[in-house]
């Protein structure tokens, strides 16, 4: 009887620590399931302000590209935009032949434009974090004063 009573108390610590192991199972799920939806919202918010930024970017480059439709292909302005854009000026200025010394055109003889992917990329046009345009190469943003690389 004794021996059964002992075998019975062991038998109920096994099955609480069981249970008990299962329930900290379930809180340590349950706690991981909430910390990933946090992060997962952060990241969502994240992604909502990136792609503000990027329609934002994505506006002005239209407006820049409707006002370069708008002038004529000589580089004469319509009436309605009597102000070339930028965006008309640095195509006019890139579309003239370039001269070396000996007074040639800079293209070869053949024809052929040169390759544009070889050019050197152009340094960083707007902050990527708070969308300034940036005037010069800069490390630092002069609006954020957020690192740039």
């Amino acid at each position: 009887m004794e021996s059964a009573l002992g075998l019975i108390a062991i038998l109920v610590v096994v099955v609480l620590a069981v249970a008990f192991f299962v329930m900290y199972l379930f809180f340590k799920v349950l706690e991981f399931t909430i910390n990933a939806t946090r992060l997962y919202r952060q990241m969502i918010r994240r992604q909502d302000v990136t792609i503000r930024l990027l329609l934002d970017i994505r506006d002005n480059t239209k407006i820049a590209n409707t006002s370069e439709l708008a002038s004529d292909p000589d580089g004469e302005t319509t009436a309605a935009n009597p102000t070339p854009s930028p965006l008309i000026v640095r195509s006019l200025i890139e579309s003239e032949p370039q001269t070396t010394g000996q007074g040639s055109a800079a293209s070869d003889d053949s024809g052929e434009e040169p390759d544009q992917d070889t050019a050197p990329p152009e340094s960083g046009e707007f902050c990527y974090h708070c969308g300034e345009a940036l005037t010069s190469p800069t490390e630092k943003c002069p609006a954020c004063g957020r690192a740039l690389t």
